[in-house]
């Protein structure tokens, strides 16, 4: 049996530096260094912190401490700051300071190059993490000035040789405050029980030019970033809120994608164009699901199955404009449906994380942090796009030209088996299966042969295989493993509903790779999909308005000369890696500010209790997650006991109480701290209840020491990568 590591810095034992990813002590940032490159930055990202004045000297303590603990800002370079203030800061040259260094015990000196404002002030705490990550929060004059002249009314000569849609039923579905809306949708029922569905997304390439001002801005960030209460926006406000946006009962220019669906979900016949639309209504989620919910289409019955739902206690006063709105968004709850068992029938992965819900008010205080429910609205827009984006990378690849793919790769075999080795902890096993060579078909001078062997390839049992090209523009096979995507939801159906649900989950979510772009074709594993792509977000995502501009430009047919294919190639390589990097900076971005907000709601709750499930063990403590979605820590020093850490079974074990600690388990809480700076929440445990799944309980060693050695060690932390992108 593999020995067990204990846990470490307990009862006065010296603390060792944790490896690159590990955490805190209690209002701390984890010891030791962790390489920057691990939390990826943009170019214009700074080094930000909290001013604090000490005798003589004022310093600085930076909001990122992996590398840095503090910083001594000597008199004459603070440039105004005051107690409390976030600042940005330099460092200097330290060679003419060594002694000052020396007498201080001060490693670092520096200048303060800028007071962002006060530290209490929450939107000041936004701003520090969106200079330290290097995001872009404001456009030029000249950039303005571009987007202003561009945001005028479209006239009948600017949507000429369009096929007008004007007259069909489109209508758009967002969030309540969405206001950049890039996606409508129609739906009309055949005669012959298919349906015709339309994707109707906004023309942004038709306004913003390659290589024009706009254009390189829009690059350069990549995407919109979005905040609960602001958004960092790809394109100025005069685009994406004016001229781009598919604003209700107004004329746009759009790319639509139209297709024809049968009863199974395949996608029969379909067109993609540039169009002239006008949206006949804009409708909200709450909205239409209350509609559904009152017509028998209720959440609950539509995932389950089990028939009709009618909830009479929808507001009386939901009604649309257009009463022929309503028979089309139940035929478009039915479509969802088919869809949805069709996507999940090939091996779609569909996880269920709680969303987090963070209302602010006027000044960015937050009142309130809950757990957003899923509803069938949202359901039906997301399998929407999902067909969309499939039908066009599919279109795109078969016509053999370069193309902007949306890629998730195969899980590695290595990985896996570590997957495994954890989920013995519950009962349960992923079926894998062996390593397989790489294959190769087709040559650079008989491409179409290869391409004619791929797609076989792809229709047999071996799921893993995607088709990609190789240096050599060869067109090539490959099977990383014989994982099969359905091997994931079988054991996601296997914990639905179940205790251990969450923390099953999070195992597998943490097994799969990040999804990135890439000109390469090698597969969507999450979606089961061998050809995807980004196609219906062209405001807020980059890959979207470059894939538009390909569309433009090749229509249907595809035709491209070999020299221009090799320069639309260059650019897509530069294209996949700027915009996979801003993706993890936004995603980064994103997820720090909902701490900062949790953080600081929970700020108010200090010394309340609660009830919450262990979401992460590691080496130094547990990390355990409260119904309304906010994740903390309990240190191990706050424990009652000496603990040994098993890292393989994720489990802290107890050597006097025998108690153990795992993940999925349910356990009492109370706050005890929170860091307001860094978006930290400190717990400290109560008592814990033991879950009823497989080998997870008390420990009952038979030795002394059960699972191994008993002193300090260290370990990798098991902590849930949120805000992990599988689409």
């Amino acid at each position: 049996m593999k020995k067990a590591k204990p846990a470490s810095g307990f009862h006065g034992k010296d603390k060792k530096p944790a490896k690159p990813g590990m955490r805190r002590a209690p209002g701390k940032p984890a010891e030791g260094k962790a390489p920057r490159a691990e939390r990826p930055t943009l170019p214009d990202a700074a080094m930000t912190g909290t001013y604090q004045t000490e005798g003589a000297f004022g310093y600085v303590t930076p909001d990122d401490r992996r590398e840095i603990d503090r910083v001594m800002i000597l008199q004459g370079s603070e440039s105004g700051a005051k107690n409390g203030d976030k600042v940005i800061i330099e460092m200097t040259p330290t060679g003419s300071y060594r002694n000052l260094k020396r007498t201080s015990g001060v490693e670092y000196i520096g200048k303060v190059l800028e007071v962002l404002g006060a530290g209490s002030d929450p939107k000041t705490r936004v701003m520090a993490v969106i200079r330290r990550l290097g995001l872009r929060y404001k456009y030029n004059d000249a950039q303005l000035q571009a987007a202003d002249q561009l945001n005028q009314r479209v006239t009948e000569a600017l949507a000429a040789g369009r096929p007008d849609l004007r007259e069909r039923l489109l209508v758009t579905i967002d969030g309540e405050d969405t206001r950049d809306i890039d996606d409508a949708v129609s739906l009309e029922k055949l005669s012959d029980g298919q349906w015709r569905l339309g994707v109707h997304i906004a023309d942004v390439a038709h306004y913003v030019k390659e290589d024009s001002i706009l254009d390189r801005e829009a690059f350069a960030r990549g995407n919109s970033v979005y905040f609960p209460d602001s958004v960092l926006p790809m394109l100025p406000a005069a685009l994406s809120n004016g001229i781009c946006s598919l604003n209700a009962g107004v004329d746009r220019l759009a790319m639509s994608c139209i297709m024809t669906v049968n009863s199974r979900g395949r996608v029969v016949s379909y067109t993609i164009e540039p169009t002239l639309v006008r949206i006949r209504e804009k409708l909200n989620y709450a909205q239409v699901q209350g509609y559904l919910n009152r017509q028998g289409w209720s959440t609950r019955a539509a995932l389950t199955g089990h028939g009709s739902e009618i909830l009479r206690n929808q507001p009386e006063h939901i009604y649309f404009k257009d009463r022929s709105i309503e028979p089309m968004l139940l035929d478009m709850a039915q479509l969802c449906l088919v869809l949805r068992k069709a996507r999940l029938k090939r091996g779609s992965i569909d996880f269920d994380f709680p969303e987090s819900k963070i209302k602010l008010d006027d000044e960015g205080n937050v009142i309130e942090v809950g757990r957003k429910d899923r509803m069938l609205s949202e359901m039906i827009i997301e399998e929407f796009m999902i067909l969309a984006n499939e039908t066009v990378a599919t279109h795109y690849f078969k016509k053999g030209v370069p193309f902007l793919y949306r890629v998730h790769e195969t899980p590695p075999l290595d990985g896996l088996r570590t997957l495994n080795t954890s989920l013995a902890a519950f009962g349960l096993h992923l079926r894998t299966g062996t390593l397989l060579k790489e294959r190769q078909h087709g040559s650079h001078s008989d491409k179409e042969r290869g391409r004619s062997k791929a797609p076989a390839a792809l229709r047999g049992k071996k799921a893993s295989t995607v088709v990609a090209q190789d240096e050599d523009g060869e067109t090539i096979i490959k099977y990383a493993s014989t994982i099969d995507p359905h091997a994931y939801q079988e054991l996601l159906e296997a914990v639905k509903d179940k205790p251990e649900q969450q923390a099953v989950s999070t195992l597998l979510l943490r097994s799969l790779a990040h999804a990135r772009y890439s000109p390469l074709v090698l597969g969507h594993f999450g979606l089961a999909s061998p050809y995807y792509s980004h196609f219906t977000s062209p405001i807020r995502r980059y890959p979207d308005l470059a894939i538009h501009r390909i569309i433009k430009k090749l229509g249907m047919e595809g035709k491209l000369s070999d020299e221009e294919k090799f320069q639309l190639q260059a650019r897509l390589e530069r294209y996949a890696e700027q915009t996979s990097l801003c993706e993890r900076v936004a995603e980064d971005a994103e997820r720090k500010v909902d701490n900062l907000k949790k953080a600081e709601y929970m700020s108010h709750y200090i010394g309340e209790e609660y009830d919450g499930v262990i979401s992460g063990v590691t080496s130094y403590g547990l990390y355990i997650a409260l119904p309304n979605t906010v994740e903390g820590m309990a240190h191990i020093s706050t424990l009652q006991d000496y603990y040994e850490f098993d890292e393989a079974r994720l489990r802290l074990s107890a050597m006097r109480t025998r108690k153990s600690y795992t993940l999925g388990q349910k356990v009492k809480v109370r706050v005890t701290n929170v860091d307001l700076d860094a978006g930290y929440v400190d717990f400290q445990l109560i008592e814990a209840q033991e879950t009823k799944v497989a080998g997870n309980g008390k420990a009952s060693p038979k030795g002394k020491y059960a699972s191994g050695e008993r002193h300090a060690g260290k370990a990798k932390a098991s902590k849930k990568p949120v805000g992990r992108k599988t689409r």
